[in-house]
């Protein structure tokens, strides 16, 4: 299982996601950081645990106010660490990709549903908020877009409940089931080791932590295994 930490990245600092309402996101502050520049945040969590892998979320490209795009090919160029970015694509054609940068297509901002064609590189990302599809196409359900995406051959998928994102509110019976031969990653509540274990036993091959991590809760579950 990886760990891998997230990077909500609006107006060019780090912010701590609180339930989805990105009114509400404020700068992060952690005992791990200094301050929530994107590259003090990649360099310290190098340099304390290791990490190479991240995930980045430019919120402003969701909210579809501006982007972050400098600042991340910058960090992708400069800081020998590797990401998965959801950057608001609405099309497959739009995504940012290069050695360092994986796309993560996130379904909120999605709408090219008739020109789904397989992205081997690519996450697609279910957000969901109470069980239901967070999406830009009304009416689309998580069944229907997992249709679509399987029967265009795609494997690679981020079950991303936003409800339980800053919070507690783990639970593995709302994570969504992969198939076999999939590769799918979670995020959303995850606190402890116990969890990722569960995740584990679902299928998912990852957990995106973020609160948990900064709050020291999962560094303390890990110790007392």
């Amino acid at each position: 299982m990886k760990i891998i930490p997230v990077m909500d990245i609006l107006n060019g600092q780090v912010v701590r996601a609180a339930g989805g309402l990105r009114s509400q996101y404020k700068p992060l502050v952690s005992p791990l950081l200094k301050n929530a520049g994107p590259f003090h945040f990649v360099e310290r969590l190098m340099e304390s645990f290791n990490f190479e892998l991240f995930y980045i979320a430019d919120l402003n490209a969701i909210m579809k106010q501006g982007d972050n795009q400098a600042v991340i090919k910058e960090l992708a160029e400069r800081s020998g660490a590797r990401f998965l970015v959801d950057g608001g694509y609405t099309s497959q054609e739009d995504i940012l990709e290069s050695p360092a940068i994986t796309p993560v297509i996130g379904v909120e901002t999605f709408t090219r549903w008739e020109a789904v064609k397989e992205s081997p590189n690519a996450f697609f990302s279910l957000d969901t908020k109470n069980g239901e599809l967070v999406s830009a196409k009304k009416g689309m359900t998580i069944a229907m877009a997992l249709e679509i995406l399987r029967r265009a051959g795609h494997r690679k998928y981020i079950h991303l409940r936003l409800e339980a994102v800053g919070g507690r509110g783990f639970n593995p019976a709302a994570a969504l089931s992969p198939f076999s031969g999939e590769e799918w990653l979670y995020g959303g509540g995850v606190t402890s080791c116990g969890d990722i274990m569960s995740l584990e036993k679902a299928g998912y091959g990852g957990a995106l932590v973020s609160t948990a991590l900064h709050d020291g809760v999962l560094l303390e579950s890990q110790q007392a295994i």
